[in-house]
C-alpha cells in the first residue's frame, strides 16, 4: 500500500508559538479562516493538556459536523440505503482516526493555558481521498475474489472481508464529508456504499441452506446454539436435507459426577458440516464442559440453558476459521 508523506509532515511540524501571552486568540478566524481550516481551541494546566484539549475541541466539531451533514441527508432521503455513514459517532473513535492534526500555537491568557489545534482541509483532504481510493480498491478485489469462488463459504468469506473493509472505509468518508466537501463530491466508489455490500453479502449467505441432524440428549439445546450460530452469519436452516446445501450433523454425550457437594452433568458436543450433494466432509466442531448444581436433575437443566450460548460462542470461532 502507498505510503504518505502527510501524517509524517503534520506530526513533525514545527510551527508552535510556545510560552508567552496567547494575544493570538483574538484573531484565530482571519489567521486560520474556516475555509482552508478546521480549528479547536483547548485549555488546561498545561500546555501538555491544553494541546488534548484542543485536539479533542476539533474531534468534536468533526463530530458535530458529521451528525449534521447524516441528518440532513436521511432527512432529504428519507431513507438510509443512499447513505453509508453511521448515525452514531463517538468523537473519542474520531481522535483516534484523524490524521493531520497540528498544533499551532500555545500560551497564556489570563492565568489560563491555551492550545490551537488545526487541520489543513486541502492536505487533510487529498490524504482521506486517496485513502478512500484504497480501500474502495481492496473491496472490490474481495469482491472479485468472491464472484470467481465457486465454493458458498469460501465465497462469503471473501464476501466478509469486503463488508468489514467497507465499514472501515466509512471512518474516511465521513471525516472527508465535512474537512473537504469539494473532495467528497469528487468520491465515486466501485461498490457503491456499505449497505449495497450488505445487501449482497445477505442475499449470498441466505441462498446458503443448512439441514440440522442432531442425535443424543440435550437436542433441543444444541440445535438452538446452532441456528443461533447459523442465523449470525445469514444462512438459512431447512428441514428437508433434499433442498439443503449442507448437512449439519451432532451427537453429544453426557455422564453423571459429583464431587461431594455438586452433581455435576458432563456433556461432550461433536458435530461435521457435510455438502449435502455428496457427504463429503467440509469441516469437524467439538465442544466439550461440565454444568453443576445441587441435583442432577438440576444439573441437566442447567445444561438445558447454557449449552445453545456457550456453542455459539464457540463453534463460531471454529467457524470463523472455516470461512476466513
Amino acid at each position: 500500500m502507498k505510503k504518505f508523506l502527510f501524517p509524517l509532515l503534520f506530526c513533525t511540524a514545527a510551527l508552535l508559538s510556545a510560552g508567552g501571552k496567547a494575544d493570538w486568540i483574538s484573531t484565530i478566524d482571519s489567521d486560520y479562516p474556516s475555509s482552508q481550516y478546521i480549528t479547536g481551541l483547548g485549555t488546561g494546566p498545561t500546555v501538555q493538556l491544553a494541546e488534548a484539549s484542543a485536539k479533542m475541541s476539533l474531534s468534536q466539531q468533526l463530530g458535530e459536523s458529521i451528525r449534521g451533514e447524516q441528518k440532513s441527508s436521511l432527512t432529504a432521503t428519507k431513507k438510509t440505503e443512499d447513505g453509508s455513514l453511521s448515525i452514531s459517532l463517538d468523537e473519542r473513535i474520531l481522535f483516534q482516526k484523524i490524521t493531520g492534526i497540528q498544533i499551532k500555537k500555545s500560551g497564556t491568557k489570563d492565568g489560563l493555558t491555551y492550545a490551537l489545534a488545526v487541520l489543513p482541509r486541502k492536505e487533510a483532504g487529498d490524504f482521506y481521498y486517496t485513502k478512500i481510493s484504497e480501500s474502495d480498491s481492496v473491496t472490490a478485489q474481495y469482491l472479485s475474489s468472491a464472484s470467481k469462488e465457486s465454493d458458498s463459504l469460501r465465497r462469503l468469506g471473501f464476501m466478509r472481508k469486503a463488508l468489514a473493509e467497507a465499514k472501515e472505509n466509512e471512518y474516511n468518508l465521513e471525516l472527508l464529508s465535512v474537512i473537504n466537501p469539494q473532495k467528497y463530491k469528487m468520491v465515486h466508489l466501485s461498490y457503491k456504499n456499505t449497505a449495497a455490500v450488505q445487501s449482497l453479502y445477505d442475499t449470498t449467505a441466505f441462498s446458503v441452506s443448512f439441514y440440522l441432524n442432531t442425535t443424543g440428549e440435550h437436542k433441543q439445546a444444541v440445535e438452538e446454539g446452532i441456528t443461533q450460530l447459523l442465523n449470525d452469519y445469514g444462512f438459512s436452516v431447512v428441514t428437508d436435507w433434499k433442498s439443503a446445501a449442507y448437512i449439519f450433523d451432532s451427537d453429544i454425550t453426557t455422564s453423571q459426577s459429583s464431587d461431594g457437594r455438586f452433581e455435576y452433568e458432563r456433556y461432550s458436543v461433536n458435530s461435521t458440516i457435510l455438502l449435502a450433494s455428496n457427504e463429503r466432509l467440509v469441516t469437524k466442531m467439538s465442544l466439550a464442559g461440565r454444568e453443576g448444581h445441587n441435583t442432577y436433575e438440576q444439573a441437566r437443566q442447567r445444561t438445558d440453558t447454557k449449552l445453545p450460548g456457550k456453542i455459539r460462542d464457540e463453534y463460531a470461532k471454529q467457524f470463523q476459521e472455516l470461512i476466513d
